[in-house]
């Protein structure tokens, strides 16, 4: 059984879904991500908010690190990269483990997705690839930047601010062309930038709600269970 549960921008819960169909069950990880219409990638199927399949997605059949940009445009690094966009459904691949140059890790952790631009995350790395699957850089990669190490997860917000997530922290934010601006002294599980800017930081206990301030300041604001 798998539950897909839907919250919105300030936390409230709006819907719970259960997944019983036999079909849909994997014991594996499989992708997961969500389009803009709020409809949910689960494995290789997009489903409707109550569960019903929509389209059958097969060359992500065994996807297991995916991402969906802000106009549906989907990808897929993990155990090969996959990119189909939504305006034309036409697909680009590159072969299976393909590892890139700049680490010997060979599973990501996670991955999102831009316009233009793929941030992959490794555990001591975060690399950046173009919408070919061709790495354009590695993050933290440059002079005076404090690097990274045990990475959980990279997200980005609206306006293409990078922030990266490590196990023991702090979590990292980088401007559009891969540059370090600062860096906030908390650490996490899980991490979210909604769509009204907030940054929503999660453990076992609660989910964390920072709004940014003038200067680069993030300030606390509510805490959930």
């Amino acid at each position: 059984m798998q539950v897909v549960t839907v919250f919105a921008p300030t936390g409230e819960k709006l819907g719970e879904t259960t997944l019983t169909n036999a079909d849909l069950w994997t014991p594996i990880p499989v992708a997961f991500a969500v389009f803009p219409d709020k409809s949910v990638l689960l494995g290789h199927r997009r489903l409707s908010a109550n569960g019903a399949v929509l389209e059958e997605l097969t060359e992500f059949q065994f996807a297991q690190i995916a991402d969906i940009n802000a106009v549906g445009d989907i990808v897929s690094v993990y155990p090969q990269f996959v990119l189909r966009a939504a305006a034309t459904g036409l697909t680009t691949t590159t072969p299976p483990d393909t590892t890139p140059p700049a680490t010997t890790e060979t599973k990501p952790r996670g991955v999102a997705f831009g316009s233009d631009r793929v941030y992959v995350a490794y555990p001591s790395a975060v690399i950046v690839l173009d919408r070919q699957g061709r790495m354009i850089e590695k993050l933290a990669d440059r002079e005076s930047q404090p690097p990274l190490t045990d990475v959980r997860q990279v997200v980005l917000d609206r306006h293409g601010f990078v922030y990266v997530l490590q196990r023991d922290g702090p979590i990292h934010l980088y401007n559009p062309q891969g540059r370090w601006l600062h860096s906030l002294l908390y650490k996490g599980d899980s991490l979210l930038v909604g769509t009204d800017g907030a940054l929503y930081v999660g453990n076992a206990q609660q989910t964390v709600k920072f709004v940014p301030l003038a200067g680069g300041i993030w300030a606390r604001q509510s805490s959930q269970p």
